[in-house]
Formats: structure tokens, sequence, C-alpha cells
């Protein structure tokens, strides 16, 4: 069931518009997915689960990079309306 909330935009000048009220992301459904393939799919998970610790796990790609400092990225800031750095 879909539930809504009204909206009174300026631009419309009173008139009102529905708009959908969305809900929170859930991730409920890894862990559900989870418990149905070790306990009803495998019925021993535990060789399936040493294979999985054994996997290596690569770096995550921010790392590989070094941060610069924020000064030195603010004084290379060049607008379009102000070509000079500031």
């Amino acid at each position: 069931q879909h539930m809504f909330q009204l909206c009174f935009p300026k631009f419309k000048k009173g008139e009102a518009t529905a708009r959908p009220i969305k809900t929170a992301a859930t991730f409920k459904y890894v862990d559900d997915i989870m418990q149905l393939v070790f306990e009803q799919v495998f019925p021993d998970p535990t060789p399936f689960v040493d294979e999985v610790a054994k996997i290596n796990i690569p770096a995550t790609v921010s790392s590989e990079y070094t941060r610069p400092e924020k000064t030195t990225v603010v004084s290379a800031y060049v607008s379009r309306f102000n070509p000079a750095p500031v």
C-alpha cells in the first residue's frame, strides 16, 4: 500500500499535489538469503564457510591513492566566472 503526503509548491500557487512517501532502505533480505542458503540448501555449511574465509579480499580503491592537502586543492580552484585562482 502506497502512502502519500500533500505538498503545496509555490509555483502552483496553492494547488496541492500528492507525493509518495519513501521508506528507508532495508537490507534484511540479505539475512534471509543467507539463512536460506546455509540452513536449507547446505545442511552442513562448515566446508563452504572455510572456503569463503580463504578468499583474498583486495584493498579498497581509495586506499591506492594519497589524499591531497585541502589547502592545495582550494588554491588550485578556478571558477568559470572568475578565472583567477582563489
